[in-house]
């Protein structure tokens, strides 16, 4: 099908748990090598889970319902589930070689939160700007710790962004803060000036969850998956986002992310990275 435009796809993953830094990645940047195309990573470099923010708000669940996601056991297997309940251990700021490799093989490296991922999710919203600010530059001293400098781009665990955030990431002149998710954020919008508000809008919905993730949880088999991706980013504007995980993607769905990859490119879309 012709166009009279270029139409854009980014795949755009948030790295939340060791295993996605650990084994996920690689895997990813393997694809990436053979199709010659760049990601967008979100690294967060704290801790997956914060005991403590679970327990002051167990009312906060995912807002994806019964069937429409994965358990974290199904995504993450018995040893790497119980690895991160007992021992919680840093997710980027542990593979500090694996976040290098990212940045020099062309991919876009952002953000995610910072020293802890579930305590962003559950607490951000009601922190300080100052409060923010200081789990920021955590976050990105870690990354140039790993020998990544000059960041751009920011996400928020659990999609958990704020007004008091962007005037943050302005600060540290991050220009790309990608906080909206679901089919109907299909406008790029500006604020203050400085950021730019790119939103994902290919997630499983409702509640943002991996778009594989979810296709899988209700049950689809590779070829209904494959065709549902088709129909999504045929009735695109200009751009399509695709969200999920490293480890979930790089793992159990490699095959169908290459398939996805070549159908993209078959239809005409240039796969780009957020920024």
């Amino acid at each position: 099908m012709q166009h009279d435009s270029e139409r854009y796809l980014c795949f755009r993953f948030d790295v939340d748990t060791y295993l996605c830094t650990a084994k996920g990645i690689p895997n990813r940047l393997a694809l990436a090598r053979e199709s010659e195309v760049s990601f967008t990573f979100f690294f967060n470099m704290g801790r997956s889970i914060s005991r403590t923010s679970c327990l002051k708000n167990r009312v906060r669940k995912s807002q994806a319902p019964s069937g429409a996601k994965l358990s974290n056991l199904d995504k993450l297997g018995v040893t790497g589930y119980l690895i991160t309940a007992a021992l919680n251990p840093f997710v980027g700021k542990s593979y500090p070689d694996v976040v290098k490799a990212t940045a020099a093989e062309g991919h876009e490296v952002g953000l995610h939160g910072s020293s802890n991922h579930g305590t962003w999710m559950v607490e951000a919203r009601h922190w300080s700007s100052a409060k923010i600010k200081r789990e920021v530059d955590w976050g990105l001293a870690e990354l140039r710790k790993a020998g990544v400098d000059n960041v751009r781009s920011f996400s928020s665990p659990g999609w958990q962004g704020s007004p008091a955030l962007h005037e943050v990431l302005a600060e540290f002149d991050i220009n790309v803060v990608a906080d909206l998710h679901g089919s109907h954020a299909e406008d790029i919008r500006r604020i203050n000036g400085k950021l730019y508000d790119i939103p994902t809008n290919l997630t499983g919905e409702p509640g943002g969850i991996g778009y594989l993730e979810h296709k899988r949880a209700q049950g689809l088999s590779d070829g209904a998956i494959m065709a549902s991706f088709r129909d999504e980013i045929e009735r695109t504007k200009a751009f399509s986002v695709l969200y999920d995980h490293p480890y979930y993607c790089g793992i159990r769905e490699l095959d169908l992310l290459r398939n996805m990859i070549d159908s993209a490119r078959d239809m005409g879309f240039k796969l780009v990275t957020m920024s």
